[in-house]
C-alpha cells in the first residue's frame, strides 16, 4: 500500500467535517487478490499518529488550514 493510498483515506475522514457521512471505517480492496482490507476510523488514525488522535478538534484544524485561518487550538 502507498503513502497516497494512505493520504487518500485519511483525506476522505478529515474532509467530512460535520461527520455527514458517519464514517466509521476505512479500507483498501485489492480487485488483483479478491481481499478487502478495513480499519476502524480510531485504530487508522491512531496507528498513524502514533498516538490517539481526536478526530473532531483533526477535523477542525484542517479545515481551518485549507481556509487560511490560525489552528482553532492557538
Amino acid at each position: 500500500m502507498s503513502l497516497q493510498d494512505l493520504y487518500q483515506l485519511l483525506g476522505y475522514v478529515l474532509f467530512d467535517r460535520p461527520d455527514e457521512f458517519g464514517i466509521e471505517q476505512v479500507g483498501i480492496y485489492s480487485a488483483r487478490y479478491a481481499h478487502l482490507v478495513t480499519w476502524p476510523i480510531d485504530t487508522f488514525l491512531a496507528t498513524l499518529a502514533g498516538r490517539p488522535v481526536d478526530l473532531a478538534a483533526e477535523r477542525e484544524l484542517t479545515w481551518a488550514l485549507l481556509q487560511g485561518r490560525p489552528s482553532p487550538t492557538g
